[in-house]
């Protein structure tokens, strides 16, 4: 029934909740909108680069893909184990040189190159130390906590020795 007319009945299609079988209302249009302001120039300039780039480099960057795709399949076959060493330890020492002075320095930049040429080429294995050293983490953070700041029953004086079992 209409607010208007009491005696009007209202169509079905009509309602606003059966807004996919209805003929007479619009299509929902999927317009999407630019997540910011520079986006639209970004993919403009984009699609010219590569208008520009493509025709001239394409032999170039489709060799270059299946270099990539060689390599990778080289990198995680189980014979190539010198290969992946290699590759860990040059990453080190790459590591190791841009590290630049300092020994802790050098030490850190060392660790974090390899770990990194490790997990490209173990993935698995690097997850699965991922998630044991997180949960291992975890535990020993709780650990410490409850130890040494965790909430006490007697107050707290800091010249008292805290006697541990």
């Amino acid at each position: 029934m209409d607010s208007i007319n009491p005696n009007k009945k209202v169509k079905i299609t009509d309602l606003p909740i059966y807004t996919s079988c209805c003929k007479n209302k619009r299509a929902l249009t999927t317009k999407e909108e630019p997540a910011n302001i520079i986006e639209p120039y970004v993919s403009d300039a984009r699609k010219q680069i590569q208008s520009f780039i493509g025709p001239q480099f394409s032999e170039s960057f489709k060799r270059f893909g299946e270099i990539m795709a060689t390599s990778k399949a080289h990198t995680y076959d189980e014979q190539n184990a010198a290969a992946r060493a290699t590759f860990i330890t040059s990453a080190a020492f790459v590591g190791y040189l841009l590290g630049r002075r300092g020994f802790f320095r050098r030490t850190f930049m060392a660790m974090i190159a390899a770990g990194a040429a490790a997990a490209t080429c173990e993935p698995k294995m690097a997850r699965d130390y991922a998630e044991v050293s997180l949960e291992l983490a975890k535990r020993k953070i709780s650990e410490t906590y409850h130890e040494f700041g965790g909430i006490k029953d007697e107050p707290f004086c800091p010249y008292t020795p805290r006697i541990y079992d």
